[in-house]
C-alpha cells in the first residue's frame, strides 16, 4: 500500500526491525518498490547468534524492548493519528495496548494469519509442530492481553475476525476490513525492469510446476495427491512434469527439514520432484513463477486457509492447478476473477479419488485449457484499490475514536 498513500493526504513513517537481525532472506530489490519519502526507522535486536544457545529465537521477543523505546520517541516525535501492525511477528503487537494507553492513539492489526491457532490442538499430540505446547500458550496469553483494546482488526479472510469476535466480547462491535494480500502489478513491473534472476534452473524438455512457500503437516494431504496424480501423468505421456518447492520451512538454515520429499520417497518418485527448503527473496519468487510452466496451489485442512499467492499466481498469467479445502474462500474468489479450473477435498476425501480427480485436471490444463481473467472484477484486489478501502477504514476508525475520547473527556 505505501506507493499510494500519498495520493489520499496519508502521511507515513515506518518502524521495521533491521534486516541484520532477521533470519529471512533479504531482497535486494523490494526496497524499491518503497517511496524514496517515507521515513523507515531500522530497529536493533538481540543477536540471535547468542540468543539461540538459550533457545530464544522468536524475533519479536529479540526486539521487543528496542521496539517500545524507538516507537515511544517516534510518537512523540510524529503524533500519528493511528498506528498499524501489519506483521507475522505477533509477539511486537502487545506494544498497541502499552501506546494506546501511553499516548491516547488508537491502534489497529492486520492478522495476515491466525494469532492463536487453535488448529492443531484438534489433532494427537504426537502429530503437532515441535514446541507447540509453548508457542500456544505465549500467543494465548498475548492475544488476550492485546485484542480486547484494539480499535480495529483487518484479516485476509472472515474467519479471523469472526474468530476473535466470538473469543473477546469487548470487540464485538469494532471496525473490521477484510483486506487479502493485494496483486501487486507493480513489482511485476519492477521485476521485468530490474536485474532479477531465479536460482532454480528450469530443464526446458519437462514441463515445470512450481508452489513457493512454506509446506505446514495440514497441506501435505493435498501434495500427496498432487504427486500421485503427477505420477500417473508421467507414466502416460511422453513430456514429462517435473514439481519444484520452495522455500517450504520457515525454521533457520540448520534446522530445516525436508517436508515433501519424504511423501515423493513414499511414492518412488523423487526423480521428479525438487525440493528447496530454504525460503527465497520476494522478487526471486516472482521471477521464477514467470518461468515456470505451470503454478501449484495446494490447500490444507484448514478452513480459513486463503492461499494470498492466488493473485500474482495470476498476474503471470499461467495455468494454475488448485487443490483446497472445499470450505475454503478461494472458491468463490476463482469463480469472481477467473476461469481456473479447481479441486476441492474435506477430512473425509479419499486420496486416490482425489488424485484421480487431479490427474483429469492435469490433462485439461495441459492441453485445452487457457486462462482467461475477469479483469473488471480482479481490479478490486489490486493493491491500488485495496489501499483505496483500508485509507476509508482508518478515516472511519479515526473519527470514531476522537468522538468517543472527546465524550469521555467532557464526562470527566
Amino acid at each position: 500500500m505505501l506507493p499510494f498513500f500519498y495520493d489520499y493526504n496519508i502521511e507515513v513513517e515506518i518502524l521495521s526491525i533491521d534486516p541484520k537481525y532477521t533470519e529471512a532472506p533479504h531482497d535486494k530489490f523490494i526496497i524499491k518498490s518503497i517511496p524514496k519519502n517515507i521515513k523507515i526507522y531500522r530497529i536493533k535486536a538481540f543477536n540471535q547468534k547468542i540468543t539461540r544457545k538459550v533457545g530464544l529465537g522468536n524475533l519479536g521477543i529479540r526486539a521487543f524492548f528496542q521496539m517500545k523505546k524507538a516507537g515511544n520517541t517516534v510518537i512523540r516525535d510524529f503524533n500519528p493519528d493511528i498506528i498499524f501492525f501489519s506483521t507475522t511477528v505477533f509477539t511486537i503487537l502487545p506494544l498497541g495496548r502499552i501506546w494506546k494507553k501511553k499516548f491516547n492513539i488508537p491502534f489497529i492489526i492486520d492478522l495476515q494469519d491466525p494469532w492463536r491457532n487453535d488448529y492443531y490442538l484438534t489433532l494427537p499430540k504426537k502429530q503437532r509442530p515441535k514446541k507447540f505446547w509453548f508457542a500456544h500458550r505465549l500467543n494465548t496469553i498475548l492475544e488476550r492481553y492485546t485484542i480486547p483494546y484494539v480499535s480495529g482488526l483487518v484479516s485476509v479472510n472472515t474467519t479471523y475476525i469472526k474468530v476473535l469476535k466470538k473469543r473477546y466480547r469487548e470487540i464485538e462491535n469494532i471496525e473490521t476490513l477484510v483486506l487479502p494480500l493485494g496483486a501487486t502489478k507493480n513489482d511485476f513491473f519492477l521485476v521485468n525492469n530490474l536485474d532479477v534472476s531465479s536460482s532454480i534452473k528450469y530443464d526446458s524438455t519437462y514441463i515445470n510446476a512450481i508452489y513457493t512457500g512454506v509446506v505446514p503437516d495440514n497441506m501435505k494431504f493435498s501434495i500427496e495427491a498432487i504427486i500421485l496424480a503427477v505420477k500417473k501423468y508421467n507414466e502416460t505421456s511422453e513430456k514429462k512434469i517435473r514439481l519444484y518447492f520452495i522455500g517450504t520451512n520457515y525454521a533457520p538454515k540448520a534446522k530445516q527439514k525436508l517436508q515433501v520429499m519424504p511423501i515423493a520417497e513414499k511414492h518412488s518418485f523423487c526423480d521428479f520432484v525438487f525440493e528447496f527448503p530454504n525460503r527465497v527473496p520476494y522478487f526471486e519468487a516472482i521471477k521464477t513463477m514467470q518461468i515456470s510452466d505451470l503454478l501449484l496451489l495446494p490447500g490444507t485442512f484448514d478452513n480459513s486457509y486463503t492461499a494470498s499467492k492466488l493473485y500474482p499466481y495470476i498476474l503471470t498469467k499461467k495455468n494454475v492447478l488448485a487443490v483446497f479445502n472445499e470450505k475454503s474462500e478461494l472458491k468463490s474468489i476463482i469463480n469472481e476473477i477467473s476461469n481456473i479450473p479447481y479441486i476441492s477435498f474435506n477430512k473425509n476425501t479419499d486420496i486416490e479419488n482425489l488424485s484421480d480427480l487431479i490427474f483429469e485436471k492435469l490433462i485439461y490444463l495441459l492441453t485445452d485449457f487457457k486462462i482467461i481473467i475477469n479483469n473488471s472484477a480482479f481490479e478490486k484486489y489490486t493493491d491500488k484499490a485495496m489501499t483505496k478501502s483500508f485509507i476509508n477504514f482508518i478515516l472511519k476508525i479515526n473519527k470514531e475514536y476522537r468522538k468517543i475520547t472527546k465524550q469521555t473527556n467532557a464526562k470527566s
